[in-house]
């Protein structure tokens, strides 16, 4: 499954992020582009979001990791493996009729690269002919070396070369960070000269303010508080929910007064 579930009473879009996507892709044909950020930043939900609003892409979906359901008996090693991966992608541009007419789908992974390679020939035609773009997202890349152990080949190490990618295909990358063991060196390579990088920018104050607003908290929340929580929370869209979450439960504001800010590291919690 990789329709991830994002609650929107609770989502508050990043639009600095999502302006600097699009500037992204609308100023290339294609390629690569790197999402970055710490645990808990949003990556898949702003992903999520973004691409529902891509009425004029074509947008496959690809998560290593389901972020709305983390106890799912889904979240295996089998979401590592490349011929998962290749599996979905090709099945999921069939849908879209890119090549439908071609032979059953197997996992056997040396046809299924076949099958892409003349699907992404494929796209490159319509983008010439229509100016249809194509968007991959793959994302939760830095799950699959720390949590998924006995992968048989990962999909770090399978990713398509940059030089593979027509014009009008972008595969959108993202995970907490791209220094992975395994990962496609001229993927890597593509990384690192950094043109294509984009890091998860925090929340603005207006979305905290907002986002506490909607929360529906048993003490009434004066602007003093909502300028500590956004102190405290530095816009890190996980802490903010855990503070709001603890004023919920408990009716508590005083810890506000001895809360430390985490400097946008959740993993100072």
């Amino acid at each position: 499954n990789h329709e991830l579930i994002v609650d929107p009473t609770r989502y508050r879009p990043i639009t600095e992020t999502a302006d600097e996507l699009d500037k992204l892709i609308d100023a290339g044909k294609g390629g690569y582009v790197f999402l970055s950020g710490g645990p808990g930043t949003g990556k898949s939900s702003l992903l999520t979001q973004w691409a529902k609003t891509k009425h004029t892409y074509r947008v496959i979906r690809y998560y290593a990791f389901d972020f709305s359901d983390p106890a799912s008996i889904y979240n295996s090693s089998k979401r590592g493996e490349a011929t998962s991966l290749f599996f979905d992608m090709v099945l999921q541009l069939k849908k879209h009729n890119i090549c439908r007419g071609d032979t059953l789908i197997q996992e056997d992974p040396v046809e299924l690269r076949k099958t892409f390679s003349r699907q992404l020939a494929e796209l490159g035609r319509i983008y010439a002919q229509t100016g249809e773009r194509t968007i991959f997202i793959i994302d939760g890349l830095d799950h699959i070396p720390r949590e998924y152990h006995g992968v048989m080949t990962s999909l770090l190490s399978e990713l398509p070369s940059p030089d593979s990618l027509p014009d009008g295909v972008t595969i959108i990358l993202g995970s907490q960070t791209f220094e992975l063991e395994g990962l496609q060196p001229d993927v890597k390579a593509a990384w690192k000269k950094k043109d294509c990088n984009i890091q998860m920018a925090s929340l603005p104050k207006n979305e905290v303010y907002k986002y506490i607003d909607d929360s529906a908290l048993p003490v009434t929340i004066n602007d003093d508080h909502k300028q500590k929580i956004f102190e405290i929370s530095q816009g890190h869209p996980l802490y903010l929910s855990y503070l709001v979450n603890r004023i919920k439960e408990t009716s508590d504001l005083q810890f506000l007064q001895e809360e430390m800010p985490i400097d946008g590291d959740i993993e100072k919690l």
